[in-house]
């Protein structure tokens, strides 16, 4: 009788908190105090943050210690679940930003660097090095006369660096061993990469050819093999005095699909004109391509994520040159929107420039506070870096609906690329120190944190679970009455402390499985959400 009585309570006290999502947001300042002008600190760009298999989120940063200097310090942190700092550290001996992080599958962190200090002597080097989780150094090496840009593990834990040779337009990739030994490096002369991604066992890469003679800007995507090979390639004109910002690229089953935007050319850097998505099939050849809008705004995707068989893309747009703010569109697979939200907190607006998901299923968003655009001269007036942690991947706090509109477009598509690729010998390496210290100055709070309470449904029969109790196989039938519109529903299992187990999609004719066979004997919830929200809760026995 205890024991039943104990459960009826928890039933209760879940289905009273049934329908309740939580947004935190995080937003780490950055103080120095050391000049006098106490927290004159504007952060300046965020970099991609990686999650290691405890749910920590290590993100990369750079800032500048007083307001108006030059001088831009990198800086890594690590989040815990909690938004709650673990550790930080500032790069001394270096002078650019940071970016394309990677972590490997023993949770050790990959950096990229460009233009650093060596020795106190201004000189040309770049630095790639290695931490683990709790931040301690593994090794770095640097070379002269190269910047880093991107880094990935590929599925054999090899590391894979993008990298270009200073002034100049093309791009090198290197490959490394987990121990940072060389293992070969190419040279693409006529192709301007932008972002690397292993496909299978292949490697993608997104970028831009410049035809010189034509003055004409292709975009392009180049396969290689895991040898540094190119196996294949594809180029694109997106009409005279455009170029495509490729940002992100995802594999799935049927093929590829690519996010970016189109921008003009001697227009502001990196401000887009409209999103792109661009859907390849498995033999490469494009199905469709479209282009987002959204009124006098101009807009560019920076991040793609897979939420239960949907796409949520990120970016951030400006309008009238002086409000910028970030932004989150769903879209369906072929592309088609379902909700588009805007960000902004009061009089300053949120670049959202990175997106990732944590082991607990959490999205995480990292960008920037936005006070002024257009930049000038790369000096964006902006201060603090912010991060975003939300279960389902909307910003309660600050978001406003967004009008966005999809339309068709036509790209002409160019193949058998002549792009001249060399086996770079002149590569040297120095295991050199990176100067590495702990950031002190860097603190985190919560700025909005919401709890949005969606009406459970109580229409009788949407949710139908058979049989039950249940020994091997649990049967779900959802209505589709009343559900004509819903373009995604899924069903959680939870226990009854409402920590989820599995994940199930409904399939279009309302019906779904799950195996019970791993699950001990007892009580668990089943928890039908619709596009994201909570429609109905059901309980059900699994018995021997």
């Amino acid at each position: 009788m205890k024991y039943i009585l104990a459960t009826l309570s928890l039933i209760m006290i879940y289905n009273t908190c049934m329908g309740q999502t939580t947004t935190r947001i995080y937003k780490n300042e950055y103080f120095d105090n050391s000049s006098g002008n106490g927290n004159d600190v504007y952060g300046l760009y965020s970099g991609k943050g990686v999650f290691l298999d405890n749910g920590d989120f290590v993100i990369g940063n750079q800032w500048n210690p007083v307001k108006g200097s030059s001088t831009l310090v990198p800086t890594i942190t690590c989040l815990g679940e909690d938004g709650e700092i673990n550790w930080s550290y500032r790069m001394t001996e270096m002078e650019l930003a940071l970016d394309g992080l990677s972590v490997t599958n023993n949770n050790e962190i990959i950096i990229p660097t460009s233009l650093s200090k060596v020795n106190s002597l201004i000189n040309e080097y770049a630095y790639i090095f290695k931490l683990d989780g709790n931040g301690n150094m593994k090794w770095s090496k640097g070379i002269k006369g190269y910047n880093f840009v991107k880094t990935i593990v590929t599925g054999d834990g090899n590391i894979v660096a993008l990298c270009r040779e200073l002034y100049q337009q093309g791009s090198t990739l290197i490959k490394f061993t987990p121990a940072g030994k060389l293992l070969w490096a190419y040279s693409f002369e006529q192709f301007y990469v932008n972002e690397i991604s292993e496909t299978g066992d292949e490697l993608l890469m997104t970028g831009s050819f410049y035809d010189k003679e034509n003055g004409i800007n292709y975009w392009g995507i180049v396969w290689l093999d895991q040898g540094g090979t190119k196996t294949d390639s594809r180029k694109f004109f997106m009409g005279t005095g455009k170029s495509l910002a490729l940002k992100s690229v995802k594999v799935d089953k049927d093929g590829y699909t690519v996010a970016g935007g189109v921008l003009s050319i001697g227009g502001t850097p990196y401000i887009q004109d409209y999103g792109l998505l661009v859907k390849f099939n498995k033999d490469r050849s494009i199905l469709w391509l479209k282009k987002y809008e959204s009124g006098p705004r101009k807009i560019g995707f920076e991040n793609m994520i897979n939420r239960n068989g949907n796409w949520l893309l990120n970016g951030w747009f400006y309008k009238d040159d002086k409000v910028a703010s970030g932004f989150v569109v769903e879209s369906d697979k072929d592309g088609n929107i379902s909700r588009a939200s805007g960000l902004k907190i009061d009089t300053a607006g949120i670049a959202l420039l990175r997106s990732g998901v944590n082991p607990s299923g959490q999205i995480y968003y990292s960008g920037i506070l936005v006070r002024t655009l257009p930049p000038k001269e790369f000096a964006y007036t902006m201060d603090d870096l912010i991060v975003f942690q939300t279960e389902a991947g909307w910003i309660e706090c600050f978001e406003h609906t967004l009008p966005m509109t999809v339309s068709d477009f036509t790209a002409y598509t160019y193949t058998d690329v002549d792009i001249m690729q060399d086996t770079v010998t002149t590569l040297k390496f120095l295991d050199l120190k990176v100067g590495i210290e702990p950031d002190d100055y860097i603190t985190g709070y919560t700025i909005c944190e919401t709890t949005a309470t969606t009406e459970v449904s109580a229409e009788a029969g949407a949710l139908r679970l058979y049989p039950n109790p249940v020994s091997t196989t649990l049967s779900i039938d959802v209505e589709q009455a009343g559900y004509g519109t819903v373009r995604e529903q899924t069903v959680d299992i939870t226990d009854l402390l409402g920590r989820k187990l599995y994940e199930v999609e409904v399939g279009y004719d309302g019906h779904a499985e799950v195996d019970t066979q791993t699950l001990p004997p007892g009580m668990y919830i089943a928890v039908l959400r619709a596009d994201m929200h909570q429609v109905q809760a059901v309980k059900f026995v699994v018995g021997r």
